[in-house]
């Protein structure tokens, strides 16, 4: 199925419809949102993803994300844990991208905390528990 999302460009928060390079949906199941890449009609003002099987909350994107972390390892260091992985150096696109930050949220049984303890860092990270 294809879903076509409308948008005002009064409503892009800054960015311009030329910005616009897919959209995002919120996959509950794994607490994240799901890149999709959709097909831009500016003259339209719409956003069409084909092949869509789920529905939820959908957002449009400004800009490509960067492609996921794949060998993050957490190893305990008296009361703290400390996070090590490779930065990520392309987005899901396979542009290169400036060396990004990461923002850590802290998950418990399975439910985001209602304020999770934020931790920006670069590839080497201490977490206080």
């Amino acid at each position: 199925m294809d879903l076509v999302l409308g948008y005002d460009e009064g409503d892009l928060y800054g960015f311009t419809e030329d910005q616009i390079v897919g959209a995002a949906r919120w996959d509950a199941a794994n607490a994240r949102w799901e890149y999709l890449v959709g097909a831009v009609d500016t003259v339209a003002n719409t956003v069409t993803i084909s092949g869509v099987t789920q529905f939820s909350e959908w957002t449009l994107l400004a800009s490509a994300p960067p492609k996921a972390v794949t060998d993050l390892a957490g190893v305990r260091a008296g009361d703290d844990v400390q996070l090590v992985w490779t930065a990520v150096t392309q987005n899901i696109l396979g542009a290169s991208i400036a060396a990004p930050q990461y923002r850590i949220v802290r998950v418990a049984q399975d439910a985001i905390l209602r304020h999770p303890p934020f931790v920006t860092g670069y590839p080497r990270t201490r977490c206080g528990r």
